[in-house]
């Protein structure tokens, strides 16, 4: 099963059967009793050597109310992968820094003795790998917190309430991307040389994520990253370094001339993800202007005399129809008319060559809500092979999908070259936008 919070729910549910709570009721019961433990971190990421694995931050870790069975959300540098190894329930003395010194528990089942006959896993270990060294890096410099209450501005906020603080570096180092973290208010885990750049206050996002009946607080942190010599940072690829996808193309987001470009909802117009180039007057252009910056460059809003060149890392994903001049939204990447069903799409999860090849290194995580969201990441992304989408989680697959499994309310999609797919393709309900 993709994901590991998903088999902590299945080992969850076998035990709320075990002692009579299969009701839906009790079931559901259950999960709104998750608790949420301590917070904790590993210090600021260290410089390592090619092919060497780093310590990963560990940023929550859940356990189910009465039951010894806990997962961890594990955190890598970008560039890094999770590799996992099991400790079997006969490994009674071990634990994970036995198989190396830089695995962590991703899960722990504690009920070896009590259900030998199901349970057979005592912990999943695993560590972060790579093919580079992790930039050095150092605290960036806050401007001052500034709080918003307004929906424009605070969109994931339950009650419109964000603060947020305009970081810098200094010379020679640039902000890395954001490091969410749920359910803290700061960014002590991840060590000195992290800030909180915004703090989303009763965020939607952290309980979607994390299945929890109440919403959490959000931070966003982000450090200095040291740059090459050339001026790109020593975990990004440069701007110019990475072409665009082989089959790349423009998608409308919206209907033309219609539609602004929006993030995760049609009220997510968040400054941050955008930049503004003022006097261009064909679409043309601004197009071009894109194509310039791209990896960096998800799309394009534009009208006349006015382009915006769309920086958002998921991409694209909703738009607001106004009223005024006409705008036009799109998107620039894989194209997600090209992702199609694998084996039927809706009821099954992805698998590599094989049904039984599920390696965590064959995809990246993101949240999203619904299936076209998570289909404007992978356009948004290097690389998206195919998607894999459960409610609140999609998989951007980096390499080929040749097979897939049956699984209740899993989509499963791949990107075919010559392909002419679309949403109708899966049995699943129209999106209607907020």
């Amino acid at each position: 099963m993709s994901g590991r919070l998903c088999t902590v729910l299945a080992s969850a549910a076998y035990l709320a059967l075990k002692l009579d709570r299969c009701s839906n009721l009790a079931w559901l019961s259950e999960m709104a009793s998750f608790s949420h433990f301590s917070w904790c971190g590993h210090g600021a990421r260290r410089s390592l050597s090619p092919q060497v694995d780093s310590s990963q931050v560990r940023t929550s870790e859940w356990c189910m109310r009465g039951y010894a069975i806990c997962t961890y959300t594990l955190s890598c540098p970008a560039d890094y992968e999770l590799e996992c190894q099991s400790l079997g329930c006969e490994a009674s003395e071990k634990v994970c820094t036995d198989i190396g010194a830089h695995f962590r528990p991703a899960e722990w089942n504690g009920h070896c003795e009590d259900w030998p006959g199901d349970v057979d896993t005592r912990y999943e270990c695993c560590e972060c790998v790579g093919s580079e060294p992790v930039p050095e890096i150092t605290a960036p410099t806050t401007s001052g917190s500034v709080c918003q209450e307004s929906d424009a501005d605070c969109a994931s906020s339950l009650n419109s309430n964000c603060c947020k603080d305009e970081l810098s570096c200094p010379e020679g180092y640039e902000l890395s991307s954001a490091v969410p973290l749920c359910g803290v208010t700061h960014c002590d885990q991840l060590g000195p040389a992290y800030a909180a750049s915004e703090i989303i206050y009763r965020s939607d996002l952290c309980r979607r994520q994390y299945l929890d009946v109440y919403p959490e607080d959000r931070t966003l942190c982000k450090t200095c990253e040291k740059m090459a010599p050339g001026g790109a940072s020593t975990q990004e690829p440069s701007s110019t370094s990475t072409p665009a996808p082989t089959a790349a193309v423009w998608e409308h987001v919206g209907d033309p001339g219609k539609s602004a470009c929006r993030g995760m909802n049609s009220n997510d117009n968040n400054d941050t993800y955008y930049e503004v180039h003022d006097g261009i007057t064909e679409l043309e252009a601004c197009q071009s202007k894109c194509v310039e910056q791209l990896p960096s460059c998800k799309g394009i809003e534009f009208s006349y005399g006015r382009c915006e060149i769309w920086t958002r890392p998921h991409g694209i994903f909703a738009w607001a129809e106004l009223n005024i001049s006409e705008f036009t939204c799109m998107r620039f990447g894989w194209p997600t008319q090209r992702l199609l069903p694998v084996d039927g799409g809706f009821g099954r999860a992805c698998r590599g060559d094989f049904p039984t090849e599920n390696s965590q290194s064959f995809y990246d995580v993101v949240v999203a809500e619904t299936l076209e969201e998570c289909k404007a990441a992978c356009s948004a992304a290097l690389v998206c092979y195919g998607i894999e989408f459960s409610l609140g989680r999609c998989e951007i697959w980096k390499r080929h999908v040749g097979a897939s499994i049956a699984l209740a309310n899993f989509t499963c999609l791949a990107y075919q070259e010559h392909g002419h797919g679309s949403m109708e393709a899966v049995d699943q309900p129209s999106i209607v936008l907020p």
